[in-house]
């Protein structure tokens, strides 16, 4: 009975430590791309923001 519950303890660890490796993203290849286009983009619009307030002040 005791190996019973030390099995189903231990499956219950590896199972606990599967599901901590996915609070975390994983971004593919194309996801990734993305989410640096969107970043340039707000960037680039940021930096023209700046220039335009700057040249009419």
């Amino acid at each position: 009975m005791s190996s019973e519950i030390s099995t189903y303890i231990e499956s219950l660890l590896k199972k606990k430590d599967r599901d901590n490796n996915y609070k975390f993203w994983k971004l593919d290849d194309d996801q990734s791309k993305a989410v640096t286009g969107i970043c340039l983009i707000f960037g680039v619009l940021f930096v023209i923001g700046l220039f335009a307030n700057l040249t009419s002040v």
